[in-house]
């Protein structure tokens, strides 16, 4: 069974940046995995580390709510072990189901509360896979809404000119596969 043992003071400071810096509620997934001595814990527009030791070979994806819960009330014990076993992550006593998988594909990073077009660079560049491993498929989901509502809007004001929906969202498809790659 894959685990890692996380030194505390480090996991904390980690936990520290996470209360800080994501909204409570967050329905994204939360990305853990463990490479060069370190866990490292992706979540929408960021991603924190602390050293550890282990054998976590690949990708765990936990709801982000849950390491929100670890952070405000962090697990005791150092080091702080995590254990995937039978689609579960154990966090000291706490435990959670989990997905785990092999470690392939893209990494997709974000900056720290990223505007809601990098979020949506991110369906022009990245395949739907890489992006559910990231734990971002609800938030592009998001993103992908909110462009239709745009498009909705600008049809409203643009359809007595004979422009089509179909003609707004080719250009707008057209503009963000020319952006930087998020």
């Amino acid at each position: 069974m894959p685990q890692v043992q996380v030194d505390r003071s480090e996991l904390l400071q980690a936990f520290k940046s996470i209360k800080r810096l994501t909204r409570a509620g967050e329905k994204a997934e939360a990305v853990l995995s463990f490479e060069g001595g370190a866990l490292s814990i992706a979540l929408p527009g960021m991603e924190v580390g602390a050293a550890a030791t282990g054998d976590l070979a690949g990708r765990v994806r936990v709801s982000a709510q849950f390491i929100q819960m670890l952070a405000k009330m962090p697990p005791t014990g150092d080091p702080v072990v995590f254990t995937v076993e039978a689609d579960r992550l154990r966090v000291g006593s706490s435990t959670t189901p989990c997905t785990w998988e092999e470690d392939t594909g893209a990494r997709i990073r974000l900056p720290i509360n990223p505007p809601f077009t990098t979020v949506l660079g991110v369906a022009y560049h990245y395949t739907p896979d890489d992006i559910e491993t990231a734990g971002l498929k609800e938030a592009v989901a998001a993103a992908e809404k909110r462009r239709d509502a745009l498009i909705g809007q600008a049809l409203g004001a643009l359809g007595e000119f004979g422009i089509t929906r179909a003609e707004l969202r080719a250009l707008v498809d057209e503009k963000m596969k020319r952006a930087p790659k998020p």
